[in-house]
């Protein structure tokens, strides 16, 4: 049994929304959004990529939604890619990194999505900032205090990055739990001036 993901938008973006189909064991889709009013053209797609050692997977899935965003001047794909853009799950308990940087798995996105910016890069945080998911930060939510990844991302075409910050840091309760395990994300996006 699979679980999905969620978008909403402001009724003025009279948007269409749709779901496409991933190659999956673990009941993932792409859920996406096109603005007609307002923003007409823009399009959000969002996705929780398989997790666990299943490269292959989320490869084909970044397929399938490059694919279905290939025809749009203006877009943002975002959610859980389920790697990281320096290292490999594991790497902190390791001597020796898992793979060299020009071998992570991170380098599907230039592959699949070329004209997709990383917003995070494109901001330009420091390393405190950076940790979507922190064991370290987030201690009750993430059992091992040495897995801090930015698992989480927000991709995009055409837009440009104007402010980006997490969401959910701060603890709920008197036990230090946070909204989840992963951070949330948000970015303030323009359109550029040509």
């Amino acid at each position: 049994e699979g679980y999905g993901v969620i978008m909403l938008a402001s009724k003025d973006l009279r948007v269409d929304f749709g779901q496409n189909e991933f190659p999956t064991r673990m009941g993932r889709s792409l859920l996406h959004a096109t603005a007609h009013a307002r923003l007409p053209g823009v399009v959000v797609a969002t996705a929780h990529l398989e997790s666990m050692n299943s490269r292959s997977y989320r490869k084909q899935q970044l397929e399938v939604a490059a694919n279905y965003l290939r025809g749009a001047e203006r877009a943002v794909i975002c959610g859980d890619f389920n790697f990281d853009d320096r290292k490999s799950w594991g790497d902190w308990q390791r001597s020796v990194p898992l793979l060299p940087p020009e071998e992570l798995e991170n380098h599907v996105l230039e592959e699949v999505l070329p004209d997709f910016v990383d917003t995070f890069l494109e901001f330009g945080h420091d390393e405190e900032t950076r940790w979507t998911f922190d064991g370290t930060r987030n201690p009750v939510c993430v059992r091992d205090s040495g897995e801090r990844m930015r698992y989480d991302r927000l991709m995009a075409k055409g837009l440009r990055a104007q402010s980006y910050r997490m969401l959910g840091e701060a603890a709920i309760n008197d036990q230090g739990v946070r909204p989840s395990d992963h951070y949330g994300l948000t970015v303030d996006m323009a359109w550029p001036l040509v």
